[in-house]
């Protein structure tokens, strides 16, 4: 009797224990997917924003995962909102098999040697106003595995509009721009979030075109070497893969080289921009 009454009471408790168990595991739908391919189920308790997370498991385990590791997190299933439930559900920023980044905005261009002289010539005898702006036209980025880093090919340009004070339809156009290897890093979070370092190195050209469509220094442009160096802040939109950089960069690129005989004199172009992109 004493047998039958402690197996009876072993049924109920292990018959109790998993319906706990069961009704447990529904609110552990926090779903961890790793870079490796790897995934981790549970509960999201702990986040230290750019360094890493903590999971408990249905069965008790607990995982410390760095964010270096994680391709992304979602939340799977209906349960209480709650403070654990927004860490997960806040998460805007999904990693991407590679992007598309454009931006415009102005730019400080600053001319050197005889291609100064060229602007300041003209603007002896021509009282100009002047229009600048900066802008990434759409390049091409793929994410490296530290998902934090973009690696791509990127085309930045300035332009510089000189316009006639007394005749708008009277202009002169000066464009700088270069083709490049671009990388971005984002210092302490995911791609698309927080600081980021921007570096680009390629090869650019200038040009110089007035509103007729006559280029006053053809026959002198030069092609060479460009960099770029730049720093910004990436802001991830809710609902959605865009990403909002705002861009503080400082390019150096070729401009003229002129030959007087045996004299060869040249200029360059530095551009100092501030522009706003969307990372898609």
């Amino acid at each position: 009797m004493n047998k039958n009454r402690f197996i009876l009471s072993v049924v109920v408790l292990l018959t109790l224990q998993l319906n706990i168990s069961s009704s447990f595991a529904q609110q552990y739908d926090d779903v961890i997917y790793l870079i490796n391919g790897g995934v981790r189920r549970g509960l999201l308790f702990e986040v230290i924003p750019g360094e890493s997370v903590k999971l408990k498991t249905n069965y008790g385990e607990i995982f410390v995962i760095q964010m270096s590791e994680i391709s992304k997190i979602v939340r799977e299933g209906q349960v209480e909102s709650g403070p654990l439930y927004k860490v997960a559900k806040d998460s805007k920023n999904d990693v991407e098999s590679w992007y598309v980044y454009f931006g415009m905005g102005y730019a400080n261009v600053g001319y050197t040697d005889e291609l100064n002289d060229f602007f300041v010539d003209r603007n002896r005898v021509v009282d100009q106003s002047r229009l600048s702006m900066g802008m990434d036209l759409p390049g091409v980025y793929f994410p490296l595995n530290d998902q934090r880093t973009i690696v791509g090919f990127a085309f930045n340009a300035s332009v510089d509009i000189y316009s006639s004070k007394y005749d708008s339809d009277s202009y002169i156009a000066a464009t700088s721009g270069q083709w490049s290897v671009s990388a971005i890093h984002f210092t302490q979070a995911l791609i698309g979030e927080g600081p980021f370092l921007r570096t680009d190195l390629g090869w650019g050209k200038f040009s110089l075109e007035d509103d007729d469509g006559v280029k006053p220094l053809q026959g002198y442009e030069v092609s060479g070497p460009s960099v770029l160096a730049g720093v910004g802040y990436g802001i991830p939109i809710r609902g959605g893969g865009t990403r909002i950089l705002l861009n503080v960069n400082y390019a150096m690129r070729p401009g003229v080289e002129i030959n007087y005989g045996d004299i060869r004199k040249s200029g360059s172009v530095r551009a100092f921009s501030f522009t706003v992109g969307g990372l898609f």
